[in-house]
């Protein structure tokens, strides 16, 4: 089913509302159920944005004489960055701390009045659709805003984040797993979960605990219809550096540009933060005689139907593209996996369920951090081989996976690839698919 259909839903009925986005049922079957929990945070959290204030203010001025736009803006805009400024030196993402929502306290009542009064002038102006229309907009903004910046609660993180010139506010659910278990798992006389990465070292204790599962579930692990050891070869180099290492990003860019040359282009670099894709994409766009393409150069379905077109691409890429893409045939022959793509400890989420792990007296690295890394690393891994006739490397530049006891465990999570560290053998493999 649709995640964000199927969460919306339950947001809801976790509010006590009487209105639901979806018809009763009973019985339920979640596909990529891998995705569940990340969909059900954005749906159980809330989340503000400076550019929604602002379209909400563009949206009433539009209503009014143009004569008189200028005046009420600069009014309104004003209180609107005096609350902004309540939250100093934001960087990608991080947690917020007390002084600042001390702060954004009294500028919040203060914007959130000039809102509705600035709302309450248009009354009987604007047709009553429109108006009615606003109210509920500029109420759902100032539910959130309160949520997030005076309800006290130790089951959400609060959390700041800059995207460009935008600012966004989020309080999202630190355990997701209880909420779903309340508003869905609970209610249901059957749920039904597939995925192609749903296992972890053959166990779906991982997956069950995320999404509040208990243990009396019927689990069952279909073998891949694909013939990994005929179909394809990873690589994992045996000596490398460290990847926290300032040698790792040119050693690994020298290698990508190896492996590249042995696959005649028809490459995915996956890249586990948006620093390494650039800086990767920059040195490779000056030494490459293949076309090559960037994430963010162009919407992602036009990115793909170019990368397809042209036959012998490079596609630099983050997050959004180790999963839920599919090229099949000889357009694609190489994925290049820059890490382990551990998530951040330092994410503001991800810090409040280690904490959460770790005050219960479990071990937060192997319990969360690290079958979260392995089923991201499966489906990365997973953009490779899509059909029986597909043939292709898969290249990952963490030796972590051959040097650490972790890895190793890693590894029986991930398709059954012969594995090789050798560069003179991936060049052997490319030569015999000519």
């Amino acid at each position: 089913t649709n995640h964000h259909i199927l969460f919306a839903d339950c947001s809801l009925k976790a509010k006590n509302v009487s209105a639901s986005v979806l018809p009763s049922f009973n019985n339920l079957i979640i596909d990529e159920a891998h995705d569940a929990e990340d969909s059900a945070t954005t749906f159980f959290g809330v989340s503000v944005s400076k550019r929604m204030i602002e379209e909400w203010i563009y949206d009433c001025l539009r209503e009014i004489q143009p004569e008189k736009r200028h005046r009420r803006k600069s009014a309104i805009t004003e209180e609107v960055e005096r609350f902004f400024t309540s939250f100093a030196d934001i960087p990608e993402r991080r947690k917020l701390n007390i002084e600042e929502i001390s702060l954004a306290k009294n500028n919040l009542n203060s914007m959130i009045s000039s809102l509705s009064n600035f709302h309450a002038s248009l009354e009987k102006k604007i047709p009553e659709d429109i108006f009615i229309g606003l109210y509920e907009r500029l109420k759902n903004i100032s539910e959130s805003l309160s949520f997030i910046i005076e309800e006290e609660t130790r089951d959400y993180v609060k959390s700041i984040e800059k995207r460009n010139s935008n600012v966004v506010l989020s309080a999202s659910p630190i355990n997701v797993g209880n909420l779903i278990r309340e508003t869905l798992v609970s209610k249901m006389k059957s749920l039904i979960l597939t995925s192609a990465t749903l296992s972890v070292n053959d166990s779906f204790d991982y997956i069950s605990k995320r999404l509040g599962i208990n243990a009396d579930f019927h689990s069952i692990r279909i073998e891949s219809p694909f013939d990994f050891g005929s179909q394809g070869l990873f690589f994992i180099p045996d000596s490398f550096p460290d990847p926290n290492s300032e040698e790792f990003l040119p050693n690994a860019i020298a290698t990508i540009k190896s492996l590249i040359d042995f696959s005649n282009g028809r490459a995915f670099v996956l890249c586990t933060s948006i620093k390494n894709m650039k800086a990767i994409y920059e040195i490779l766009k000056n030494d490459t005689r293949f076309p090559i393409f960037i994430q963010g150069d162009m919407p992602k379905g036009a990115l793909l139907k170019e990368f397809r077109e042209k036959g012998n691409a490079i596609l630099v890429a983050t997050s959004s593209f180790w999963q839920g893409v599919d090229v099949q045939g000889e357009a694609l022959s190489l994925v290049v996996l820059d890490k382990i793509p551990f998530a951040s400890p330092s994410e503001p989420l991800v810090e409040a369920r280690i904490q959460e792990l770790k005050e219960k007296g479990e071990d937060p690295f192997n319990l969360y951090q690290l079958p979260m890394a392995a089923m991201i690393l499966k489906q990365g891994m997973g953009r490779l081989i899509r059909s029986k006739t597909d043939k292709g490397v898969v290249a990952c530049l963490d030796s972590r996976l051959i040097t650490k006891g972790y890895g190793k465990r890693m590894l029986k999570s991930l398709p059954p690839f012969p594995v090789t560290h050798s560069l003179d053998l991936v060049k052997s493999f490319f030569s015999r698919l000519k």
